[in-house]
């Protein structure tokens, strides 16, 4: 797990060099055929949670009306809690 939240960071702040304030794209990494090696069970809202954690602490900032997106594909959309998200982004 520490390989995955470095690579993290390392992506943050290559998006935020190459891409600096224009929209980023991304999908959840390590939720497919890219497995995270010895956390195969890991939930693909737990590498959400994990992707959206690092990039709040990363240094990378977006400005309006630049913004990222994460792409859930619409057969886990079912397995990823929204709200939950949403609350932990409020802090509640």
């Amino acid at each position: 797990m520490p390989e995955y939240l470095e690579f993290l960071i390392q992506f943050w702040d290559g998006v935020n060099r190459v891409y600096a304030q224009r929209s980023v794209s991304t999908p959840i990494f390590g939720s497919g055929i890219t497995r995270i090696k010895g956390h195969k069970n890991i939930e693909d809202e737990d590498l959400l949670k994990i992707m959206l954690w690092t990039f709040r602490v990363s240094e990378m900032r977006f400005k309006y009306p630049a913004k990222l997106s994460i792409i859930v594909h619409r057969d886990k959309i079912d397995q990823v809690n929204l709200l939950d998200l949403k609350l932990l982004n409020n802090g509640v």
